[in-house]
């Protein structure tokens, strides 16, 4: 960057201070101690950077003119590209610190406010603030002191990010070295504490041993117990049942048929069954378990029953043959071929009873058409005979002629003969049909005779098929019916013997009081044994609520053992973990310190090359400063000078040469660091302060660098030089004379 223009107010030295049209080359700033040579150049640096070399930023509030509240500076210059830029700052004494940043000529800023505006002087310049000092502000400093000089090189060289990050690395190296003994110190303590639980490796299971015996005799206790409450629950249900089937059995009347009577004694039953298998279940002696009274009365009444059972095959056979009559077997009857089945006796019935009334239809058509037909010979032949010159006995006598003389009928007497042949036939016709209507009459009562004996024999084999659902009196008289001599001996048997509670009016009452009386006495039993099975469950009961105090002291033995185990376990997970995150802190150290080596090596590297280059630049600056007596120069990597001399025919260090040389030679080696920055900024031509570089220096040398500062470099173009005095004005483009007395400095366009 070029300055070209240089304004302020209040600030420092200054009340007002304007330099316009700043040019190129050198720029001599000259006077007396206390005169404001140094507020010039630090009003070009508050400009840029906000503060000053001399006052940071807690201190900015200084330059602030003595008795002021405020000051201002703006500063034009020209940046990348040879393109123009005005900044603009002020300060008050409250510290308000405003600022912006325009492309000069334009209103709308580029950045405003302190560190945008910074942040885009870096952009347009090249620099920052602290290789501002170092490479474009040259006071008079050692080199040795490297320290001074370090960030900036390390900026030229291109290292700044990788000591950085060395730097980084190094923090991490150190943060995780701390972690690892942290982890440390926590893993000795979780193993003190886990020694501290005492464990017993065969605590738990010998204590799940005994849980797991007490368990299984709770749980037999609950099923013996869970077996009596569902006897007793299955108990009362059944006496229930048992009540309402056996009051249904004792309301059962003589008009029921047999399968209902088995139903209700099966359903009686089965409740007995029930109540007796509760009576197991408490060992209890019952009447109900041990065969007397209603068991005695339902095993009776069920073997009753049972003899109903013979009356099966004689039924069968029965059944059988009026199957036979009905047609329902196939092939010749049972006994050979006597009579055909009753369905096809009435087939053929119907077959003969059609056809017969058929040819009566027929012959009664053929009847009246020959009483009509021997009707109109009759009148015919009388007329021919009687009248025949009328008109009609002509009209009939010319008819014949023309239609019916073919069959030799022309006359009175062949139309007579014609009448004694049609009425003699029917006459016959007559008698045929009398003969016919007499088959009719004689088919259809065969056909009633069989629709009867069809019907009554339907009737048997339906009576048969419902043994079980018919009621039994009426059974009883039907099967007597039938015929069947074995059969009606099976059913006179049962009607007197087994089945006479059945169909008998007294013995069936005596029989169903007998029962009626039974179910109350089986009501008491029932009750004695719902109260033996709660006493038993009771007595199980309270066995049970010991066992389970038992396991209740187990399951906390367990827990608390599982708790000391969990918590063990927990501790031994927090080790895992901790040596885990040891091993992942300590693999990072490993990472990074060996990511820090490759770096460093990669540093060193960079500065091998840089200080080749910077004893390069410096070779080529130092002839031009020395008048040509030193050429050659040699920077280490620690940027140690050292320069060859010819007198000693070698490199000598600083220490050996001459004040003066030793000052000249390191103005040097800062011009070359100013072209290395100027250089790797590739921002263009640059400018240069440097502050009282003289000292030490006779004038010769200080004639002698003046007339070499602008061969330094092509791209180095304004050089601003302070000192108190300067020989001569002629090698110089720009003089500025400072007076101790004024407070204002007012440099115009010549």
């Amino acid at each position: 960057m070029i300055i070209t223009r240089l304004a302020a107010t209040n600030l420092l030295k200054h009340a007002r201070l304007v330099l316009s049209h700043v040019p190129d080359g050198l720029i001599a700033v000259s006077g007396p101690n206390e005169s404001g040579k140094t507020s010039v150049v630090e009003a070009i640096c508050f400009a840029l950077f906000g503060r000053t070399f001399s006052r940071g930023p807690e201190r900015i509030g200084q330059i602030i003119r003595w008795g002021e509240s405020s000051c201002s500076v703006e500063l034009e210059f020209k940046g990348v590209g040879d393109s123009s830029y005005t900044v603009k700052r002020s300060l008050d004494a409250r510290g308000t610190h405003a600022a912006a940043l325009h492309r000069t000529g334009k209103e709308v800023p580029m950045a405003t406010g302190p560190q945008a505006v910074n942040d885009e002087i870096v952009k347009v310049c090249g620099f920052d603030f602290p290789q501002y000092l170092d490479s474009v502000y040259l006071a008079q400093l050692e080199i040795s002191q490297r320290h001074s000089q370090s960030e900036t090189i390390k900026a030229i060289a291109g290292t700044a990010e990788l000591e950085a990050v060395v730097g980084e690395l190094g923090a991490e190296i150190r943060g995780e070295t701390q972690n690892i003994a942290e982890i440390d110190d926590e893993i000795t303590q979780l193993d003190h504490q886990i020694a501290a639980l005492g464990l017993r490796d065969d605590a738990v299971g010998r204590l799940e041993t005994e849980r797991t015996h007490a368990n299984e005799q709770i749980d037999k206790m609950q099923t013996e117990i869970d077996g009596l409450q569902k006897a007793s629950v299955d108990a009362h249900d059944a006496g229930v049942e048992l009540q309402r089937a056996g009051n249904r059995l004792a309301r059962t009347g003589l008009a029921a048929p047999i399968s209902e009577w088995r139903q209700r004694v099966d359903a009686v039953a089965r409740s007995v069954e029930t109540i007796q298998a509760a009576c197991q279940a408490v060992e209890m002696d019952s009447p109900l378990r041990s065969g007397g009274g209603l068991t005695f009365h339902l095993d009776d009444m069920q073997e009753r029953l049972a003899a109903f059972d013979r009356l099966g095959e004689p039924a069968r056979v029965c059944r059988a043959q009026l199957g036979d009559l009905l047609g329902e077997r196939t092939g010749e009857p049972r006994g050979g071929p006597k009579q055909l089945p009753l369905p096809k006796q009435q087939g053929r019935f119907r077959r003969q009873l059609a056809g017969n009334r058929t040819a009566a239809m027929l012959l009664t058509l053929l009847v009246v058409a020959g009483v009509l037909l021997s009707a109109v010979d009759w009148s015919g032949w009388w007329l021919l005979s009687e009248l025949p010159d009328s008109e009609s006995g002509k009209t009939l006598s010319e008819w014949l002629a023309k239609y019916v003389a073919w069959l030799g009928v022309s006359d009175a007497a062949s139309l007579k003969r014609a009448a004694l042949i049609v009425t003699g036939i029917t006459v016959l016709l007559l008698f045929l049909l009398w003969q016919v209507r007499a088959r009719v009459a004689v088919a259809r009562a065969r056909l009633a005779k069989s629709g009867t004996q069809l019907m009554r024999v339907r009737g048997e084999a339906a009576l048969l098929d419902n043994l079980d659902r018919t009621p039994l009196p009426e059974l009883m008289s039907g099967l007597e019916k039938l015929d069947s001599p074995e059969l009606r001996d099976v059913v006179q048997e049962f009607r007197n013997d087994a089945g006479t509670v059945f169909v008998e009016k007294q013995s069936h009452a005596d029989y169903q009081r007998k029962l009626t009386k039974l179910l109350g006495r089986s009501a008491n039993d029932l009750g004695e044994l719902r109260d033996a099975l709660a006493v038993k469950v009771g007595g199980i009961d309270r066995d049970m609520e010991e066992q389970r105090a038992h396991v209740d002291k187990i399951e906390r033995d367990i827990a608390d053992e599982l708790g000391r185990r969990e918590q063990a376990s927990r501790m031994q997970g927090l080790i895992d973990d901790a040596k885990a995150k040891r091993e992942a802190h300590a693999g990072r150290i490993r990472v990074r310190e060996l990511a820090a080596e490759l770096v460093r090596d990669t540093c060193r590297s960079v500065y091998r090359r840089f200080n080749r280059v910077l004893s390069s630049y410096t070779a080529d600056v130092m002839p031009k400063m020395t008048e040509g007596r030193y050429r050659q120069l040699q920077v280490d990597d620690d940027l140690q000078v050292r320069v060859f001399s010819a007198e000693k025919n070698g490199f000598a260090e600083l220490n050996e040469l001459s004040s003066g040389t030793q000052r000249q030679i390191l103005l040097a080696v800062r011009l070359a660091m100013s072209k290395a920055l100027v250089d790797g900024a590739q921002q263009g031509r640059q400018y240069l302060i440097m502050d009282e570089p003289f000292a030490f220096f006779d004038r010769g040398r200080i004639r002698g660098t003046i007339n070499a500062l602008p061969r330094v470099d092509k791209n180095i173009t304004q050089i601003w030089i302070i000192d108190q005095e300067f020989e001569s004005s002629d090698l110089f483009d720009l003089r500025i004379e400072c007076a101790p007395d004024s407070d204002e400095l007012h440099l115009a366009a010549p």
